[in-house]
Order: structure tokens, then sequence, then C-alpha cells
């Protein structure tokens, strides 16, 4: 919905690090945290606690990555959810994907 105060664009897995983007009403400088659940299961790897900061309407978090493991399973289905904890009125804007992320070599 284009009147949410912050959305998330895309989220792009690779072997070894994610990306995740979106825009976002707040003013510069807010804070957005993510989280991602794996089946509905909080994956342990993802930094829940980092921020994205805004600037001119667009947020950016990117971090390298641990090798999955059996906890995150191939076709699994992932629910990301962003919001801002000191906007609690900006809401949690969610993006589900059933997500097929590359694991690190072993063939998978």
């Amino acid at each position: 919905s284009p009147n949410q105060a912050i959305v998330i664009l895309d989220w792009q897995p690779s072997e070894r690090w994610v990306q995740v983007r979106g825009t976002s009403t707040l003013p510069d400088g807010a804070c957005i945290v993510t989280a991602l659940t794996i089946n509905e299961r909080p994956a342990a790897w993802w930094p829940a606690e980092q921020c994205a900061t805004v600037r001119d309407g667009q947020w950016l978090l990117r971090f390298e990555r641990a090798p999955l493991g059996p906890a995150d399973p191939p076709g699994a289905r992932y629910v990301l959810t962003a919001r801002a904890p000191d906007h609690p009125e900006a809401g949690e804007a969610r993006y589900w994907v059933q997500a097929f992320i590359p694991y690190h070599g072993g063939g998978n």
C-alpha cells in the first residue's frame, strides 16, 4: 500500500550475504529493524538488532551470513518483517517468500 510508513521492496539472499532494501516515510535517521522467520520459527542467524537507517526515504540492510544448516531447509516459507522501534505508529511491513536460498558447497 502506498501510504505505508515502512515498505520492504526486495530481499536478495546469496551464498555469503543478504541484502534487504525498502522505502519509508519516516524521518532521516530513523532506525528500521528486521526479523526473519523460517517455517514460522525465528532464524537464529538473522541480525534482528541491526539498524537500517532511513536516508532520503530509503533504507538498506546488508550483512554477511553464516552457512545455512538443517534448520534452514530449501523451499521453506520465509517471512521477513520490518519495523521502527522508535516509531511504533509506523506499524510493521511484511514480505513473504517461498525461498530456495543457496547453501555453501556440498552440491546443495
